[in-house]
């Protein structure tokens, strides 16, 4: 089992707020210029922004 997968089931099974980062993901944050070399520097790019909810992660 991979890390997204791991995410998936802690947001959606237990109800942690863990931001999924997926393919897509890397993928437009690349295309816009993003600069950020590892999905822990993405990640918390893209949580410095948005509450941090379950709620918000499982939209």
């Amino acid at each position: 089992m991979g890390r997204k997968a791991a995410d998936v089931i802690l947001l959606y099974a237990f109800h942690k707020p863990v931001f999924v980062l997926d393919a897509y993901t890397r993928r437009m944050m690349k295309r816009l210029g993003g600069t950020m070399q590892t999905d822990a520097e993405r990640r918390a790019w893209f949580m410095q922004g948005i509450p941090h909810t379950v709620k918000m992660y499982a939209s």
